[in-house]
């Protein structure tokens, strides 16, 4: 989270703000007050009390230019034109308005709120401009190839704000969305992981947990948990939502690794979402038969993209709700172990669907005029064997418009668990904020769109941070004065001190497409440019595939690796045994 530095200045200026305010709305009471005789004086009137608070980015994707001057995300290979910095307006608590559809818990700002008595986007000379760039400035002191959290190492690029938009999810605030929150359950959340391979999650009996699990753990104090009860209670009384949890050993026989923790849960996880999907009674969801029974249940392998595909199909197929908007939520520690690159050496799957599989399911909703726009948002933490970025979870949340954040949460102290709970409501209170639509500031980067090598450019194949600055100009009618909001490593957030070693930096891929992209050449069983991340996991030279994972054979066959090569299937790999 972004928000300004509290120096004597600042202060001043948002005690300005407080006082305008209040002034402002004592002045709209007095004239409420004051009714004509020929008005029906029976009717209430309940002004809405809004007030500007903080600028926090979301998420950030490289951009490309149309013809018709708007921005759009590009995700896949290609050239860009630059990138979209994702960012909301946040105020303070807004009051309840009196109205039968009850307290607005949604603190984000878009065009038609009323601050101060001052229209966003109203289209008066006094109104809030936010989509002016010359009421918002967007700096970038460094785009850092990672991974790297020291000194800047890339480009330190010059920005050109090209287009402001507010990328809108419902047309209205009190239009309502439909939320399915994953929580993961594996082995790795709780600690129960392989020491033997890098306490990597491993199928239940094949290893011995380590004695001490508990400070192996991801989440040993189940914070993801009380973070989603938490989330659970910003949502308006008009949203709907239900929970999913995914994991090797979730759900027994016949569940696929989901489970749905609901108190009236008895069938399987389709049956039990679509009993419990949207239900207003919380204690379905929060009680000790709700959210809280999946405590100390964690264990085996991470099969996250079975748990987004049947979250997407229960969403597309079951609810086909479009008169509201519709969200995953994903919060885990890591990426799918239970398929593709991440399956462990002579380990079978445990999943059923693949990260392109559920790609092409996003993409086919996207380019549906009549598709729901199912966005996925991430918030992935960081466990002992998985640490970084999971790229697959960058480029699902950039194709289904949706938003993607990282807590580098093994870099935290381990017994001050406030810095972790710090970081894990601040990120979902980002999703929070960005479930009705975001503002897209849209910039020419020419370090970015250069491929040129570090520092000068950023070559394809991998993934860079962005640490900056957003000014928001006194112009646009929203603040006073300008002001200043960082984001960085430490930097921003409402509470920063709660979590200063958090890097808040958000991070864009550059997709590669060949391995001469990496500057090294395919070769079986090795991984040179990833066909599932577009990305360079080992430079030039690439790393070994997983031994049993597929590869293709000379004849477009298809085998498996071992010892380096890849075997026809039949036979068997003495390596595995």
């Amino acid at each position: 989270m972004i928000r300004r530095s509290m120096d004597m200045a600042k202060t001043q200026s948002l005690q300005t703000r407080r006082l305008v305010f209040g002034t402002a709305v004592v002045a709209l009471a007095s004239t409420l007050a004051v009714t004509p005789a020929a008005c029906d004086s029976t009717a209430t009137i309940f002004p809405q009390k809004v007030q500007f608070d903080y600028l926090q980015v979301v998420s950030a994707y490289p951009g490309k230019k149309n013809a018709d001057g708007s921005w759009t995300r590009q995700c896949e290979p290609g050239p860009t034109d630059g990138l979209l910095s994702n960012v909301a307006f946040v105020s303070f608590k807004r009051l309840n308005t009196g109205d039968a559809s009850g307290e607005d818990l949604d603190k984000s700002i878009r065009p038609g709120d009323v601050i101060d008595s001052r229209t966003v986007q109203g289209g008066l000379p006094d109104d809030i401009d936010l989509t002016s760039t010359g009421n918002i400035a967007v700096k970038y002191d460094c785009i850092d190839p990672q991974p790297n959290t020291g000194q800047c190492q890339g480009a330190v690029p010059a920005a050109n704000l090209d287009r402001i938009d507010f990328k809108e999810n419902v047309a209205g605030r009190r239009d309502g969305h439909n939320v399915l929150i994953l929580i993961d359950q594996s082995g790795s959340v709780g600690g129960i992981v392989d020491e033997t391979i890098n306490f990597k999650e491993n199928r239940q009996g094949d290893f011995v947990p380590p004695q001490n699990f508990g400070n192996v753990a991801s989440d040993r104090t189940s914070i993801r948990l009380s973070a989603t009860r938490r989330f659970i209670r910003t949502l308006n009384t008009e949203d709907r939502y239900g929970v999913l949890a995914f994991g090797e050993e979730q759900g027994g026989a016949g569940s696929n690794g989901l489970a749905v923790p609901c108190a009236a849960a008895q069938g399987s996880p389709e049956a039990d979402l679509a009993d419990c999907f949207g239900k207003p009674n919380e204690d379905l969801w929060l009680s000790t038969n709700g959210i809280d029974s999946l405590q100390g249940q964690t264990l085996g392998r991470s099969n996250l993209w079975d748990a987004v595909d049947t979250a997407f199909d229960f969403l597309h197929d079951t609810i086909a709700d479009n008169q509201r908007s519709n969200h995953i939520v994903v919060v885990t520690d890591g990426p799918d172990t239970c398929s593709g690159e991440n399956l462990g050496s002579c380990q079978s799957g445990c999943g059923s669907t693949s990260a392109a599989e559920v790609l092409a399911k996003v993409k086919a909703d996207r380019a549906d005029p009549l598709g729901l726009g199912i966005r996925v948002h991430f918030v992935q933490f960081e466990s002992r064997g998985y640490v970084g970025r999971d790229v697959r979870q960058i480029e699902v949340a950039c194709e289904s418009g949706g938003h993607y954040q990282y807590i580098n949460s093994e870099q935290f102290p381990r017994e001050q668990t406030s810095q972790f709970r710090s970081a894990m409501e601040t990120a979902l209170d980002n999703v929070r904020f960005a479930l009705g639509g975001h503002w897209a500031l849209a910039s020419n980067v020419a370090a970015y769109t250069s491929n040129a090598p570090v520092p000068t450019g950023t070559q394809p194949g991998g993934l860079y941070a962005l640490h900056g600055q957003i000014t928001l100009s006194s112009a646009s009618k929203m603040v006073p004065s300008d002001e200043i909001f960082t984001f960085g490593i430490g930097q921003g957030g409402e509470n920063s001190n709660d979590a200063q070693v958090w890097d808040r930096r958000p991070v864009v891929r550059k997709p590669c497409s060949l391995a001469s992209d990496c500057g090294g050449a395919d070769a079986a069983c090795q991984i040179v440019c990833s066909p599932e991340t577009l990305t360079c996991p080992g430079g030039s030279a690439g790393v070994a595939a997983p031994e049993l994972s597929s590869c293709e054979l000379g004849a477009g066959g298809v085998g498996f690796c071992c010892e380096g090569g890849c075997q026809a299937p039949g036979g068997v790999c003495a390596s595995c045994q």
